[in-house]
């Protein structure tokens, strides 16, 4: 008889090689953690308790820690468990098991910066920014020299730590090398303070030149980089997938300000898939931007469908891109909203991390928590996005949907973001939330400072297959401040269903040829 853990470790392999072909269809999702236990690896999300959990039936990608450049096969301290517990042990399980792998790391090439040998070159061969006064900022430049990048790229995986991972599993379906790619860069807006800039193009160029030259400058020294990395590799060169941390802009058109932050030019929406194989986006609540988790306007609910269709324009430059939901709830929010006399349950964070998988349905959905916390402290809240992942892969009739429905666009509204568009992005269907007998606002009616007071009851947003007339509709909703009944969702080309909306998500599946509208 095949068990849980029997029919994931089955599983597992071809779910992920499913990946080169995704657009085609969706592979299911995955669940992954940033945190990878390498502080204090038998207490935290350490790879050997992976391994534990997807034994156990649960639908999660093996994931360790890769440190440094030129890395050594740690000793008996590391992580205060050991090279044999972290690595050795866990790699060996994951060999047999034939699952793919990650290594999840710093900003690789933040050592152009933060190596001395590299800071202080000379400044006509330094790769870091060098203002006009001659300073050397610790900073990466568009327009410093391109062999350094190669170089560095190759130190991180021509190195003993890699090439002793290869040996334990020379053959993996594939493995994701995740970057927290928040390096410091010489930003476009900057550029006239850039000595080399202005020995090249002078002052008084357009933004749009300076985009386009900045953007291309990144993408022949990131494709230099990643170049060097596959060439420091083995056994895993062509099974190597590169992926970014960010690397999509869910605020673009949120404010007049946005284009500081972006290299959107017309007929490129972003550098993104030239560079990148993937992208880990931020769907992140926190106290700092003063964004909710949906009960007010200003969510990553809206952001995010706004990334809808910048992967689709990324597909559009590499079919095959990687695409990953970051997800976090901020402990500092959360303390917030409980003084303000919200309830905030763990199925909460669930229902709210399952709408952004719909939304994007990303092949991998990672949860973010701190390097140095403990696995009991957080385990509640990582334990929702596990089951978010496992419901869709447990259920025939979810996944039916997950891997070859379309999402259905709500034309009867517009985006709330609509300051300095791309082109691309000005006809492109991006409202995604259906209406509801609750709504509070219409967005088009509000410019985006006007959302955030705004309270949102239900979130609702619809997965069709099928051709008229044997259309069918999954419907995932989610009522973030508190369970609601008999709420009318507006069904785009159907009409209207009613249904109950937990806190915690429900699904609902509209027949048209049945004429049936049933909780799932």
């Amino acid at each position: 008889m095949t068990t849980g853990a029997d029919r994931v470790i089955l599983l597992l392999p071809a779910m992920l090689l499913l990946c080169a072909a995704a657009h085609a269809q969706h592979p299911l999702p995955l669940a992954a953690s940033w945190q990878t236990g390498h502080h204090t690896a038998l207490d935290q999300y350490y790879p050997g308790w992976q391994m534990d959990m997807i034994d156990a039936g649960h639908h999660m990608l093996p994931c360790f820690a890769l440190g440094g450049p030129e890395g050594q096969v740690p000793g008996d301290d590391y992580a205060r468990a050991g090279a044999e517990v972290y690595y050795n042990q866990p790699m060996r399980r994951v060999a047999e098991a034939g699952l793919p792998v990650c290594l999840t790391s710093t900003q690789w090439e933040s050592f152009l910066y933060r190596d001395e040998t590299y800071l202080n070159l000379p400044i006509e061969e330094n790769p870091n920014w060098v203002t006009l006064d001659g300073e050397v900022k610790k900073s990466l430049s568009p327009f410093g020299p391109v062999k350094w990048w190669r170089e560095l790229g190759r130190k991180w995986t021509d190195s003993d730590l890699m090439r002793h991972l290869q040996q334990l599993y020379p053959e993996p379906p594939y493995v994701i090398l995740l970057s927290n790619n928040e390096s410091a860069h010489l930003r476009w807006h900057q550029v006239e303070d850039s000595a080399r800039y202005m020995a090249l193009y002078g002052a008084g160029r357009s933004d749009e030149f300076k985009r386009k030259v900045v953007g291309d400058g990144y993408i022949e020294r990131y494709n230099a980089f990643f170049e060097g990395m596959r060439e420091g590799l083995g056994a895993w060169r062509d099974r190597a997938i590169l992926v970014g941390y960010g690397e999509v802009e869910p605020h673009m058109g949120r404010w007049g300000g946005w284009r500081q932050y972006s290299l959107a030019i017309p007929d490129r929406l972003a550098i993104t898939p030239y560079i990148w194989d993937g992208a880990s986006g931020s769907y992140y609540v926190n106290d700092w931007q003063g964004n909710s988790d949906g009960w007010k306007g200003y969510a990553p609910q809206v952001c995010f469908m706004n990334v809808v269709h910048q992967l689709r324009w990324y597909r559009e430059v590499n079919p095959d891109f990687h695409w990953e939901l970051s997800t976090w709830f901020d402990d500092k929010w959360k303390v917030k909203m409980i003084e303000a006399g919200q309830e905030m349950p763990p199925e909460r964070y669930r229902a709210f991390v399952s709408f952004g998988m719909w939304l994007t349905r990303p092949r991998i959905v990672r949860h973010y928590v701190g390097w140095h916390i403990k696995r009991e402290v957080d385990w509640e809240w990582y334990e929702q996005v596990v089951q978010a992942v496992d419901t869709v892969n447990n259920s025939e009739v979810l996944a039916e949907f997950w891997r070859n429905g379309e999402l259905v666009p709500n034309t009867t509204q517009e985006h709330p973001h609509q300051s300095d568009l791309p082109e691309s992005m000005v006809d492109a269907d991006r409202w995604f939330a259906l209406n509801t007998s609750l709504d509070p606002w219409r967005p088009h009616d509000v410019v985006p400072a006007q959302i955030l007071p705004l309270e949102f009851k239900v979130w609702a947003l619809a997965i069709r297959t099928g051709d008229a007339p044997n259309r069918r509709w999954l419907i995932y909703a989610h009522a973030p401040l508190g369970d609601e009944q008999g709420v009318e969702v507006e069904v785009p080309d159907y009409g209207k269903v009613t249904m109950d909306v937990a806190r915690g998500g429900s699904y609902f599946v509209v027949d048209e040829a049945a004429g049936t509208a049933e909780a799932l």
